[in-house]
């Protein structure tokens, strides 16, 4: 059963071209993940899953454990965190590192091309920042909200608890965005 909250907040997601979804911890992303994931893919959505902080495997298993069957995720941290990757279905794309923004854009913008009806969430901004400058970091951001809006798909960018991100930057991060939801 999915919270009437929440459910609402999933339909201002897939409402809106590019969301900023606004976390004060990683639990609230983790708590309501099942019920997000479901729900998206129910709404006729694919998800495609990018992580810059949780191993791709465990974000797989997740998705399959919300009963989710068509997704992709684009996994940045692995390669940094194991000698030898773990055995990853063809659903899983591993990149070097969550420093390499030219190759995720890359990465994104093929699977965006090759399908329809796409749910893009960025996990998170917050992590890709401890790897990126800034100025990437916004290029970045315009790049894959320019992309969502031409070839109109959904993306949501996360924030896990933006203290630590300059307020100014976020102030510029919401000049890309259509829709700011606080889960």
């Amino acid at each position: 059963m999915v919270d009437d909250e929440i459910l609402s907040d999933i339909k201002k997601l897939v409402n809106s071209t590019v969301s900023l979804l606004m976390l004060n911890e990683r639990e609230r992303l983790n708590d309501n993940f099942s019920s997000i994931f479901y729900n998206i893919s129910e709404m006729g959505f694919m998800p495609i899953y990018v992580t810059g902080s949780v191993p791709g495997d465990s974000i797989e298993s997740q998705l399959l454990q919300s009963g989710v069957k068509k997704y992709k995720v684009i996994d940045t941290i692995t390669r940094s965190l194991y000698k030898d990757l773990p055995k990853l279905s063809q659903d899983v794309i591993v990149l070097d590192s969550p420093a390499d923004l030219t190759r995720l854009s890359i990465s994104i913008e093929n699977i965006v091309n090759d399908n329809k009806n796409l749910f893009v969430f960025i996990d998170s901004i917050t992590s890709f920042s401890i790897y990126n400058s800034q100025n990437e970091m916004l290029r970045f951001i315009h790049y894959i909200s320019s992309l969502s809006h031409e070839k109109k798909q959904k993306t949501v960018f996360v924030v896990i608890n933006d203290d630590g991100l300059d307020s100014n930057f976020i102030d510029k991060v919401r000049s890309f965005i259509d829709q700011e939801i606080k889960l």
